[in-house]
């Protein structure tokens, strides 16, 4: 009995392991804005499945160049997604919404602010500390992401 338990526990430590060592397609830490927050702008809510599908699919981008990329050179973050605070809203009717994001590195003393208040405007420069990110989940795609250039 005792061997199979530590057998067991050896098993679900290398689950544990592998799975952090896959890296986690998963933001630093997101919000998101409900419906109706902003008025018509936030016309739906994504649910957090919606979120994950979306951070699996922009981790993904951030390894691999991508012409989705905007504002960088050779179109690729130094930061992992990991990095980043996000916040997130659904924008658009029902026939044609949208999941906008917008991220920033989480070193900056301001990233707890944007997670805090759903109103504050990020800067118009800082290269690779900030992104904004637009996710079409009938189609499954992200549109764009667009860093602010120097």
């Amino acid at each position: 009995m005792r061997t199979a338990l530590c057998s067991l526990l050896a098993t679900l430590v290398i689950a544990f392991a592998a799975g952090c060592a896959s890296g986690s397609a998963r933001s630093a830490r997101h919000i998101i804005i409900p419906a109706g927050a902003h008025g018509p702008e936030t016309s739906w809510t994504p649910s957090e499945e919606d979120i994950g599908l979306l951070e699996k699919k922009l981790a993904h981008l951030f390894t691999t160049p991508s012409a989705i990329i905007t504002g960088l050179a050779n179109g690729v973050p130094p930061y992992p997604l990991s990095e980043y605070n996000i916040r997130y809203t659904g924008t658009g009717p029902a026939e044609s919404r949208y999941i906008f994001g917008e991220a920033m590195h989480k070193s900056l003393p301001e990233a707890e602010t944007l997670l805090s208040n759903d109103r504050f405007k990020l800067p118009d420069k800082g290269g690779p500390r900030y992104f904004s990110v637009m996710h079409k989940p009938s189609e499954g795609r992200i549109v764009a992401v667009r860093f602010n250039s120097p």
